[in-house]
């Protein structure tokens, strides 16, 4: 009996380590077939799935982003060894419309929300970022959604990475559309961003790209004007605004290479095109020259074209656009031979005209100026240019001076030549303009063709005084002819006889000058008046004689029609061969072109020297005393008049 204790206890011992055994052995069975089901679900692409064992049977759990992702979950699940029976009690992502997800990229880091497809995207999605991002930190809070678009999973990594070329920034996908905005890292990110949108993956397209180039410190733009075209440098703010400066400048500069050098950064002020099409337009006064903008200033350095360039240069930079609220002008006035400036006293205004060393000296001239004639009009154009002589302001007031004594006529500075011509106010005040001539300093050398009013009937008993350096003082009320001779010089030193381009028509607007030209030689008693035609040496030197007797014969003409006697009157071209100026530079040929007026008694030869011969050229040569206006003008300067 003791025997039968034992042995039923002993038996009971192992039936109960048996029995725990087997428990402990089905646990990790379930766990194998567990493990072994979730690692074919992941490798199948379902990692949404999650998957429990209860003996052999075993429920499938988890939100399927689709009917054929349920479907596949089920099939792998009931393939996998151990497992007798699958229970699915997965459930359908609700579906989203529209389907968003946004990335957004701040000093904290990155951060993800809205919408993915499933655990499978989203994790694809976040390893691509780490890579992309390997410093930031990441936030996750997207949502399960269903309805994505296809392709979304690619496209989602693909606007990533643009947004890692971002400092700051956010992306979105709505549906098919990818936006994105921020500030660039570099100018080259920029237009790698810019690039990229127009390259999404299949299916989907740009929306909203509001990127900004990167803030490089200063903000500031350049262009600068060489002899080998126009180079346009520093900064622009987006694609758009360079392209407007681009156009700009061919446009303003159709002959020359446009060189683009700028890049792209952020703090442009506003107005910017407004502002550089203001300096390009600079520009054109230029023969080299460069701008910059920066911080509304418009600074400007350069050499202007000409004179004329210059004084136009002065007068915009007056009054630049709203964007530019400084000017700084560094502008070298050109060089001119000879340095020409003058005051032409006539009966209502004083014309102060010719060149000046700079600006300053416009104001001195004109308030001394001012001083001397208190009750008469004063007329500015003059402009400034680089080449005055030395102690040039003394000689200008000098001059100024001089023509105070003068009742009509001319003081002009040529260099350091001051010549005086007109109607003195006195015998008196002749003699002082003499002797203040001929006590010039500095180098400076003066001379004077002068003529007082003939005294009165009941005083010519008297001897008259000696007023004229040329001629004695007619004793009639005719004029005599250095009278004439002063008059005709004192109303042609500030105006010119125009002529229709390459051709002897006088035109429209020199009518006014020829009748009261007329009306100065007319009543000049018996003296002969010469007409001498004179061009530059540019062209074909027979050309120019034949062109230059058109014009003689032609301003002849003219005067007779308006009533200079006719017989009075000879004509003769020079062409070239007598110049008063070097035919090297544009200053000297426009002196050359011009028309001389020699008044002589009959008794005095007209012409010194020979009067070349015209050619008889195949065109023959054409004149008219109809004005008519056809091509551009090109003025007769220094329209004189001499007496021999």
């Amino acid at each position: 009996m003791r025997r039968l204790v034992r042995w039923t206890a002993a038996a009971a011992a192992v039936l109960i380590l048996w029995i725990t055994a087997l428990v402990l052995k089905s646990g990790a069975i379930e766990d194998d077939i567990a493990a072994r089901a979730e690692a074919a679900l992941r490798r199948a692409g379902q990692p949404w799935a999650r998957a429990a064992i209860s003996a052999r049977d075993l429920s499938l759990s988890g939100d399927a982003p689709s009917d054929d992702a349920r479907a596949i979950a089920r099939d792998i699940a009931g393939s996998i060894w151990g497992v007798r029976k699958v229970t699915d009690n997965t459930a359908l992502v609700a579906p989203v419309s529209p389907y968003i997800f946004n990335a957004g990229l701040g000093a904290d880091g990155l951060e993800f929300y809205g919408h993915v497809p499933g655990d499978s995207e989203r994790a694809a999605i976040l390893a691509a970022a780490r890579q992309q991002f390997t410093d930031r930190k990441m936030r996750q809070q997207t949502r399960l959604g269903g309805g994505a678009p296809a392709g979304f999973q690619r496209t989602a990594i693909y606007a990533l990475s643009q947004l890692a070329r971002l400092r700051s920034g956010a992306i979105e996908m709505r549906d098919r559309r990818v936006s994105i905005a921020g500030e660039a890292r570099t100018p080259g990110d920029y237009l790698a961003v810019l690039a990229a949108l127009k390259a999404l993956p299949r299916g989907y397209e740009a929306g909203s790209v509001d990127v900004r180039p990167p803030h490089t410190g200063t903000f500031f733009w350049t262009a600068e004007r060489t002899a080998d075209g126009i180079r346009l440098g520093g900064s622009v703010p987006d694609v758009a605004s360079r392209r407007k400066m681009l156009q700009l400048a061919r446009a303003m500069f159709p002959d020359a290479a446009v060189r683009d050098e700028m890049i792209y950064a952020g703090g442009a002020p506003d107005g910017l095109i407004a502002s550089a099409g203001y300096a390009l337009e600079a520009l054109l006064q230029f023969s080299r020259a460069s701008v910059r903008i920066e911080a509304g200033a418009l600074t400007i350095n350069g050499t202007a074209r000409d004179a004329a360039a210059y004084g136009a240069l002065r007068r915009s930079l007056a009054a630049p656009p709203a964007g530019i609220v400084s000017v700084r002008a560094d502008i070298a006035p050109v060089v001119v031979r000879p340095f020409r400036w003058q005051i032409a006293r006539k009966p209502d205004e004083i014309i102060l005209s010719g060149y000046i060393p700079a600006e300053p000296d416009r104001n001195r001239v004109i308030r001394f100026a001012s001083q001397q004639f208190p009750d008469i009009r004063l007329v500015d154009t003059m402009v400034v240019a680089d080449g005055a002589p030395a102690s040039w302001l003394s000689a200008a007031k000098r001059a100024i001076g001089e023509a105070s004594r003068l009742e009509f006529g001319t003081a002009v500075l040529s260099d350091r030549a001051l010549t005086i011509t007109g109607r003195a106010a006195s015998a008196t005040a002749a003699r002082k303009i003499r002797t203040g001539l001929a006590n010039l300093t500095g180098g400076y050398v003066g001379s004077a063709v002068l003529t007082v009013e003939p005294a009165p009937v009941h005083e010519q008993s008297r001897k008259p005084e000696i007023a004229s350096v040329a001629a004695p003082v007619a004793e009639t009320a005719r004029p005599a002819v250095p009278d004439c001779r002063a008059q005709a010089t004192a109303l042609l030193a500030s105006d010119m006889i125009m002529f229709d381009s390459d051709s002897a028509e006088i035109r429209t607007d020199s009518a006014q000058v020829i009748a009261r030209l007329a009306k100065i030689l007319t009543p000049c008693g018996d003296a002969r008046i010469g007409v001498a035609g004179h061009t530059d040496a540019s062209g074909d030197r027979d050309r120019n004689l034949v062109l230059s007797q058109q014009r003689a014969d032609a301003v002849a003409a003219a005067l007779a029609a308006a009533g200079v006697p006719r017989d009075r009157l000879i004509a003769a071209g020079f062409g070239d061969t007598r110049p008063i100026a070097d035919n090297k530079t544009a200053e000297g040929r426009t002196r050359n072109r011009r028309i001389e007026i020699l008044v002589t008694r009959n008794d005095t030869p007209l012409f010194t020297g020979t009067v070349p011969k015209i050619p008889d050229l195949a065109k023959p040569a054409r004149h008219s005393r109809k004005v008519r206006r056809r091509r551009p003008a090109r003025a007769i300067q220094n329209f004189t008049a001499e007496t021999r």
